[in-house]
Order: structure tokens, then C-alpha cells, then sequence
């Protein structure tokens, strides 16, 4: 029989379809066909599979497993030690000491668990406890400096609280006076035209000549109301020149988090991320002085002096920190942002007389504190801190950072404006209150009281010159971080002990809480413990053991610095070389500024503006004025001296109108480093300067001395 496919045509008639209508028709069959022989096969092969052999059967299994039990409860150490056939070892030998010498070590990459990948483990493997990789600072700038720096002690403490108590005294006398004399005018009627009574002599009057002080014949009243550079002094502190240098550099804390995690997290003894994190304690600085002679830097141990009359500290700690800043008047107001200031590693800005600090105290890469907007920023983690969405992940520990104060110092910033250096208690910019920023005296209602304006009781009280509450409590130095949520933390360090005209270098090692010495030995690897050092046998011991640490290697050397001479110079205005002439040079008129001690220990800081051509050096003997709290005293014969040679002058030239090229200027200081001053950098200053010491206008009438307008006002009586 012969069976043909072929059909004919694509319709639904009989003879049409071929191998398509066969499928159509017996598809289903074929398929029940196949799994019907499928399903036999298995059958077939299952039933054909090895059986046990006779003494694997369950009852000769159950019967051996009895027979072990039996074994072993009567089992005894004389049969485990004796051999049971002669000549063989025995079963178990008795433990002797191990000293592993012939085991070999078993190779770690062939028995790794793969911690990744589409088969991860369901239980994470743990390890022994290892030492992170420590990492010291990185990127260091240094700046060299000079300035006056004011310094007190105990006897001046103690005398200011006796003068504060003394004053607040008088003011309560005067206060009450005046409330009796109120009392009884409001009982006769009240006060006339008479006007207030001021007494002959007052101490201040509008005299004709202008004459501030008959003892000091040139002193004038300062014209301009500006803010004085520097921290006020008060006159009986001691006052110095200091030559220093900053050491800026970043502290990676978020590489070493990571560092910290990749090395705990799967140990012994589970991980813990609020104790196993790095925990910075203490901070060292080696200084090395570079010079032409091309031998190999020699680094020695930078000390922290005492505030105290201690012996120097040798790095930075709680402990010194608090000492050293002891015998600051004050501190001065962070520049950095508040964000990458840690408590213990960025060192407390020293005060300074006429001067600020700026950018020098801070990384090139850490914004402004000024720059730094505390209330939006506050604004935009609350938003972001909302309660998540279903689906979201909740931030378990983020949380702002505090925008000032705060966690620095015995109190925020008290309650005058945000961000006044002096903030506290009841004043605008009294010095303490309820704890400046970051003030050594932070605390109590220190220097503070209802002053309004000004140093210590702001020009005090509720109008006069009190001095507010006693010194309050000296600032501690507390070595926890606060939580931080920047990349790295801005390590900061003043040394104090060069000399102008050289040039050093520097490097950091930094200290960390041994993250493994306090952790149970028994999770600890071999290596780790092999380091540590015994543990104490006794309460006592204990309590008198110093902290447990691990240094990280030192840093990269930091570039070379100079120090400069006791000045510095501004650009106020460039002078192009003409056109007209071929030997006509460029010249420019600097704004010099330099300081020294007077006689009698007082600071005297004076700038003076002087043209200049290229090769100058940049020392002078000039009359000069200063500025002595709000007056401006004239001094004859002042030294300028700032050792920095002007090298060259670009800029100036004349672009459309009146509008000039910004200039630059190339220096060279005492120690031989080039500089780069730019007049848009300069021109703040140089404007502040001649607004502080521009002359007085001959139509304004002068602030005279003495009672001018003295004699007592006559007294009117309203009736009832």
C-alpha cells in the first residue's frame, strides 16, 4: 500500500490537506502514544535498578548500630590506651604539648568562600579578628606666618573677675539711684525742660578743637565705623610676636570606615559599627628644616607648648589641647566649615592682634564657615529625614551636623545672633554666656550678662562697661567625633617654635583607639594578640594602664615652607611702565603692614601705602598711624620690616574708560619662597585700611575733651 502526502489544494475538501490535515487529525494520539512508551521506560528501569546486598538490609543495620551504642557506654581509658592486637599503636594516646612546628600552613585561596555571586552563603563565614589598614593624612598645605598673639594667666583672670564683681556692683548702686530718683520725680510731677544734668567736667564733651586726649596730643577718634581685625584685648594681657606655621592635611575617615568594615565585618565576635570604627585619639607632628646643602632631612618631634608652665607636650591629645589653649584670652571664630572641624585633630584657632586668619587657616577644598548656609542646611536634612515611602530605605544614623557650637565647648553658641565670635547669655556678642563656640571659657554666664555689644558683658550689663558673669569653666577638649557626613575631616596644627627666614618641612602620624585591644583573645588571629601587650593581673593595674593605640605609618613630607619676617604687603594700586618712554617701568603702590612691641609690651600694628619698583625690598622707616581701641594714635619713625623683595609687576594697563587690568605681583620673602599676590585678592584690605585711617572732615564737628557742655540743668516741676 502505498501512502501519499501530497495534497491538492490549500481548501477544506476531502482530498486537500496532506501531512498538515494528518496532524490535524491523529496529532493527539501520537502524543499519548509517546508518553505512554516514555512512562514504560521508566518503569522498566527503575525495576531493573542494583538491590542492596544482604548485610546492608535494615535488620543487619539496626543490629550493628545497637551493638555500637553497647560499645560505647562501656567503653573505658585503659581499652582506649592499651593496643588491642600486639605490635599495633594503641586507639588514643594521651595530649602532649604542641608546638606546630611540623604542620604546615594550609593555603587560604583554595578553601575561600566566595562572598558574591549568584551562590552567595546563607550564613556569612567568620575569621578570626585582624588589624585594619591604618591610613595616615593626606593632601598637606602648609602656610607660614607672623603676628601678635595676646597671652594671660591666673592673676589676670582672678583680677578681671574682681573688677567684673566691682563694676557690676557700682552699676547695681547707679541702677538703684536712678530708680529712687525716678520714683520720687514721678511724686512731684515729673522733670522740666531743665534737661539732663551732666555735671561740670564731664568726661566727654564736643570741643572746639577737636582734642581727644591733652596727654597724647595726636590721637584722633577713628572716623569709620569698621570692625578691627583680631581679637580685642583689653590692655593687661601679655602680648608677643610669634613666628608659626599651619599644617592643614585631610583625614580620611570614610576610607577608613571602609578599611575598617572589609577587615571586621565578617570576624568573630560580630560586628558592631559604633565600636568598630575608627576612633582618633592623639595626633604627632616631625618637623624637618630644609636647606641648600642637599642633606638628608632630619625629622624631629614637634612639641605643643603649655599654657599652664607645664613641660611641652609631645602631640596633640585631649589632654594637651586643653592645656596649651590655657592662657588664651580667647579663641577666635572658626573660618572653616563647621562640617569638617574635628573636635580633637583641627586644632583651635589661636587669638591674634590686628590680624585674621582667613584662608590660611583652612584647606583649599573645605568651604567657608561664611559660605556654609546652617539654617537651609538644617532645612534640606530635615526633608530629606522624612518618614520614607513604602518601598524606600529608612536612614537609620544620618542626622545633621551641627551647624555651630554644639558639641565644641560647654554650650552652643548661646543665645545672642548666629554666629557672633563672642556669643552668650543674654549679649549680641557678649564673650561666654551660656558657652560661646569653641571659647576655652565657655560655659556659666561668662563674660556674658545682658551686655549688648563688645568683649566680655559687651560694654556691659544693660548699658555701661560691666564686665557680666565670672571667668566660668575652662573648655574641655572631648576626643569623640561627632558623627560626620563629609568624605574626610580637616587636620589642623600650629607650630609655634620656628624662625622667620627659614624654610621646614613637615609630616603627621596620627593615633587611633586599637579597635582589637579590648575585644575577647579568643576571637583575636595569632598575629594580633602576638602584638598586644599582657593584660593587667589587677583593678589597680588596670585603672593606671594607658590607652590602648595603633599609629598609622607617616605621611607623605608636606612642601617646603617658609617663614616670614614680622609683615606683610597688599596690592593697592599698579602704575604700567609708559608707552612713551623706552626705559619707563612699572611700578606699584603696596600696602606694607607690619607690627612690633612698644616699650611698655603693648602691641603696636601699623600699615603705611608706598610705591615700589621691581628688586625693592619692602623695609621701610616711616611715620605711620595705628589704631588704639576706637582712637588712632600717630607714631614717629616706625620700622617696617618685612624682608620680601618685589620681583616683578603684570597688570594695570588701562582696558575701556576708567577701568584697569587686575594686577599681580611676584615676591620674595626672607626665606628665598616665591609668591604670588593678586589685587582682587587684596583689594578687601586695602579698602578696609583707608577707611579705618582716612582723614577727618574739616566740616564735622570733632569729639573735644572735658565738659563743654557741663553745669547741671535746671529741674521743672509739673504739677498735678
Amino acid at each position: 500500500m502505498k501512502l501519499s502526502f501530497k495534497g491538492k489544494g490549500s481548501g477544506g475538501g476531502k482530498a486537500g490537506g496532506g501531512f498538515k490535515a494528518l496532524l490535524l487529525k491523529h496529532g493527539e494520539k501520537i502524543g499519548m502514544a509517546v508518553v505512554g512508551v516514555c512512562v514504560a521506560v521508566f518503569l522498566y528501569t527503575a525495576m531493573g535498578r542494583e538491590r542492596l546486598p544482604a548485610d546492608k538490609q535494615h535488620d543487619v543495620l539496626l543490629e550493628k548500630v545497637d551493638a555500637s551504642e553497647r560499645n560505647i557506654k562501656n567503653y573505658t581509658w585503659q581499652q582506649a590506651v592499651e593496643s588491642n592486637v600486639e605490635g599495633e599503636e594503641p586507639n588514643a594516646v594521651f595530649a602532649q604539648e604542641f608546638d606546630g612546628s611540623a604542620v604546615a600552613p594550609v593555603p587560604d585561596d583554595k578553601y575561600a568562600i566566595a562572598g558574591t555571586g549568584w551562590d552567595r552563603p546563607v550564613v556569612p563565614p567568620t575569621v578570626l579578628r585582624t588589624d585594619p589598614v591604618l591610613l595616615s593624612v593626606t593632601d598637606i598645605e602648609v602656610h607660614g606666618w607672623s603676628a601678635l598673639m595676646p597671652f594671660t594667666d591666673a592673676a589676670t583672670i582672678r583680677k578681671r573677675r574682681l573688677e567684673a564683681t566691682r563694676l557690676a556692683a557700682e552699676q547695681k548702686k547707679k541702677a538703684d539711684k536712678m530708680a529712687e530718683d525716678m520714683a520720687r520725680e514721678n511724686e512731684r510731677g515729673g522733670r522740666g525742660r531743665g534737661g539732663e544734668y551732666a555735671g561740670p567736667g564731664a568726661e566727654m564733651g564736643y570741643g572746639p578743637d577737636g582734642m581727644i586726649d591733652p596727654n597724647n596730643p595726636n590721637r584722633r577718634m577713628m572716623t569709620a565705623m569698621v570692625r578691627p581685625e583680631g581679637v580685642p584685648v583689653q590692655g593687661d594681657e601679655l602680648v608677643k610676636i610669634v613666628y608659626g606655621a599651619t599644617i592643614l592635611a585631610k583625614v580620611p575617615v570614610d576610607d577608613q570606615k571602609k578599611l575598617y568594615r572589609d577587615a571586621l565585618e565578617n570576624a568573630k565576635g560580630g560586628f558592631m559599627p559604633e565600636r568598630d570604627r575608627p576612633k582618633y585619639l592623639a595626633a604627632f607632628v616631625e618637623r624637618a628644616e630644609v636647606t641648600d646643602s642637599g642633606k638628608e632631612l632630619q625629622w624631629t618631634l614637634v612639641k605643643i607648648r603649655s599654657g599652664t608652665g607645664k613641660r611641652p607636650w609631645s602631640g596633640v591629645s585631649s589632654n594637651s589641647l586643653a592645656d596649651a589653649v590655657a592662657d588664651w584670652p580667647m579663641e577666635m571664630e572658626e573660618v572653616a566649615d563647621t562640617r569638617y572641624v574635628h573636635p580633637l585633630l583641627t586644632f583651635p584657632l589661636p587669638p591674634l592682634v590686628g590680624q585674621n586668619w582667613g584662608d590660611r587657616a583652612k584647606l583649599a577644598d573645605v568651604p567657608l564657615q561664611a559660605d556654609y548656609n546652617a539654617e537651609e542646611e538644617m532645612k534640606k536634612q530635615m526633608e530629606e529625614q522624612a518618614p520614607a515611602e513604602e518601598g524606600d530605605e529608612e536612614n537609620l544614623f544620618g542626622r545633621p551636623a551641627p551647624a555651630l557650637g554644639g558639641e565644641y565647648g560647654a554650650g552652643g553658641m548661646g543665645r545672642g545672633g548666629p554666629r557672633m565670635p563672642y556669643g552668650g547669655g543674654e549679649g549680641r556678642m557678649g564673650y561666654g554666656g551660656e558657652g560661646g563656640m569653641r571659647m576655652p571659657y565657655g560655659g556659666g554666664s561668662e563674660y556674658g550678662g545682658e551686655g549688648r555689644m563688645g568683649y566680655g558683658g559687651g560694654y556691659g550689663g544693660e548699658g555701661g562697661m560691666g564686665m557680666g558673669g565670672g571667668m566660668g569653666v575652662t573648655r574641655s577638649f572631648d576626643a569623640e567625633e561627632p558623627l560626620n557626613q563629609q568624605p574626610f575631616w580637616m587636620f589642623r596644627f600650629f607650630d609655634t617654635s620656628v624662625e622667620p627666614g627659614k624654610r621646614y618641612k613637615y609630616r603627621v602620624q596620627l593615633a587611633l583607639t586599637d579597635v582589637n585591644g579590648y575585644i575577647q583573645r579568643s576571637f583575636l588571629d595569632r598575629e594580633v594578640i602576638a602584638r598586644l601587650p599582657a593584660p593587667p593581673t589587677t583593678v589597680a593595674a588596670a585603672s593606671k594602664a594607658p590607652p590602648l593605640l595603633r599609629r598609622t605609618e607617616w605621611s607623605d613630607p608636606s612642601p617646603a615652607v617658609s617663614i616670614p619676617m614680622a609683615g606683610e604687603v597688599r596690592i593697592a594700586q599698579t602704575t604700567p611702565a609708559s608707552d612713551r618712554q623706552s626705559n619707563s617701568e612699572p611700578s606699584v603702590r603696596l600696602l606694607v603692614k607690619s607690627f612690633d612691641l612698644d616699650e611698655a609690651g603693648k602691641a603696636i600694628q601699623a600699615a603705611i601705602e608706598e610705591e615700589f619698583r621691581r628688586g625693592s625690598v619692602m623695609n621701610l622707616t616711616r611715620d605711620a598711624e595705628t589704631v588704639v581701641g576706637p582712637y588712632i594714635d600717630k607714631i614717629e619713625n616706625f620700622d617696617f620690616r618685612t624682608g620680601a623683595t618685589l620681583l616683578d609687576i603684570q597688570g594695570g594697563e588701562k582696558t575701556t574708560g576708567d577701568l584697569t587690568a587686575p594686577s599681580k605681583v611676584l615676591i620674595m620673602d626672607a626665606g628665598g619662597r616665591l609668591s604670588v599676590r593678586d589685587e582682587l585678592t587684596d583689594i578687601g584690605e586695602v579698602e578696609q585700611h583707608r577707611a579705618i585711617f582716612a582723614p577727618p572732615d574739616p566740616n564735622q564737628q570733632n569729639m573735644g575733651y572735658g565738659g563743654e557742655y557741663g553745669g547741671e540743668g535746671g529741674r521743672g516741676y509739673r504739677g498735678n
